[in-house]
């Protein structure tokens, strides 16, 4: 059956955090889905999972002191681990794909959510205390939101619901505004 290990969301902070080997990481575009290609791990064969997608928000900044006024400058990226990401070679279907790019996509709205929580913010001297918060944040609701899609699709296998999710999704991405590429 379908049955997916739920997405590792790793946000990482600043410019260092999670290390991801050159050419690993595939950055999102909603013109470029994934394909089984991309999952280049190692198959964790103590998992009862049929897959297992890694991805990633990166982000940096630049910060300016203006006074008491920090003025910062963000960059931000989801991607996806294809090392750290994996399918049972027996398990390589369309539902169960659909619903690993899903998990890359709520990564993506995440990663929109970030910079856009960021850029919200007036920051003072504490602006580091300031950002922990907003991420600590942020990761919270993407790791419900992602635990919830996993329950609700049964990991692809409610095939309505996993619909409505893409749908639902979809729409979300449409409707957030993007960060600078």
């Amino acid at each position: 059956m379908y049955r997916c290990l739920r997405c590792f969301l790793v946000l990482t902070y600043s410019l260092g955090g999670v290390l991801v080997a050159d050419g690993q990481l595939l950055r999102w575009r909603a013109d470029n889905k994934l394909t089984w290609a991309d999952f280049k791990g190692l198959v964790n064969t103590a998992s009862t999972r049929d897959a297992h997608s890694r991805t990633i928000i990166r982000n940096s900044y630049d910060a300016v002191r203006h006074g008491r006024i920090y003025q910062i400058k963000f960059g931000m990226m989801a991607g996806f681990d294809r090392a750290g990401s994996w399918v049972r070679p027996n398990a390589k279907t369309t539902p169960l794909l659909k619903h690993e790019q899903l998990h890359f996509d709520i990564t993506e709205l995440f990663a929109r959510k970030l910079y856009i929580a960021y850029g919200d913010q007036v920051y003072t001297n504490n602006y580091k205390q300031q950002m922990k918060r907003i991420y600590s944040d942020i990761l919270l609701q993407a790791e419900q939101m992602q635990d919830r899609y996993d329950a609700e699709t049964d990991h692809s296998r409610r095939a309505g619901r996993q619909l409505e999710w893409e749908v639902d999704v979809a729409r979300q991405l449409r409707e957030t505004p993007t960060y600078p590429k």
